[in-house]
């Protein structure tokens, strides 16, 4: 299935070959409210809009840097300003960089193993991590008219690739995961309308759906491949920082699997999905 994939996104030496990536475009998302699954008239309320999203990806050294501008445009309630997030990743360091002043600042908790399992959501960088040492690959099988397969890349929880047993272009990359409110839920992001891209066919719509519902889209108005993505590196002081304090190592919780974590963690696990966070 890898192979396959790997194949239809533009060859396997392509896909190796490729140093950089920026996505830009605009979308939007449903809130998180209690609403959604009351009925389709509250799951369509609370929608939000995401403008100037910008992903780039340094693929040489897993690196990446996510923004987007939040919008909430519920019909019951239109109070806040527009929000802009700036998410950054080094290897297993997650850090966030403020808009106005562009300090950056630790993302501890369980926010390391999340953002490295965002950057892992796109083809391109699944793929190209699955062809690679740290990746265990299991489970193949066929649905439908899905080819799919299980990824783990190093420590990470998996993530299933989906192909079309036809183009063999990847279709979508889903996970279940433990949601606070409705429990255990199907996540997945579906690629449509691939372009060509220096060589490469890269998707221009991702579709996200959780469990049976559509809960936004995002539409690639412009990729570039290979081109000059700044430096996505992590500040030395966001890099001290969780080494001294433990912030942004692997695993589900992002600070190990039971008991506490060193003194002076921000994060610690008390019990099982039970932490104690605070802030300098």
């Amino acid at each position: 299935v890898v192979n396959d994939a790997a194949t239809a996104l533009g060859g396997r030496d392509r896909v190796l070959a490729v140093k950089t990536m920026l996505l830009e475009g605009a979308g939007n998302f449903v809130g998180i409210t209690s609403l959604r699954y009351d009925d389709d008239i509250g799951f369509r309320s609370a929608i939000e809009q995401l403008r100037d999203v910008k992903r780039a990806y340094d693929l040489a050294n897993t690196r990446a840097r996510f923004e987007l501008t939040r919008m909430v445009e519920y019909v019951f309630y239109i109070g806040d300003a527009p929000t802009r997030t700036i998410q950054g990743l080094d290897g297993t360091v997650a850090f966030n960089i403020n808009p106005t002043n562009q300090n950056a600042t630790p993302a501890f908790g369980n926010q390391g193993t999340g953002r490295r399992l965002d950057y892992l959501r796109h083809p391109l960088t699944l793929v190209r991590a699955a062809l690679g040492p740290d990746a265990k690959v299991s489970n193949s099988r066929t649905e439908g008219g899905e080819r799919m397969v299980d990824i783990a890349i190093g420590n990470l929880p998996p993530l299933t690739l989906a192909i079309s047993a036809t183009t063999k272009l990847p279709t979508r990359i889903f996970e279940m995961v433990d949601n606070n409110l409705f429990g255990d839920t199907l996540q997945a992001i579906e690629f449509t309308d691939y372009k060509t891209v220096t060589g490469l066919q890269l998707p221009t719509l991702f579709t996200n759906w959780q469990d049976k519902r559509e809960i936004g889209q995002i539409r690639i108005n412009r990729t570039t491949v290979d081109g000059d993505v700044g430096n996505l590196a992590a500040p030395a002081s966001v890099t001290g920082a969780q080494q001294a304090g433990g912030g942004g190592r692997a695993g589900r919780g992002g600070g190990g699997r039971g008991g506490l974590t060193s003194p002076g963690d921000p994060a610690q696990e008390l019990a099982k999905g039970l932490w104690w966070v605070s802030r300098p």
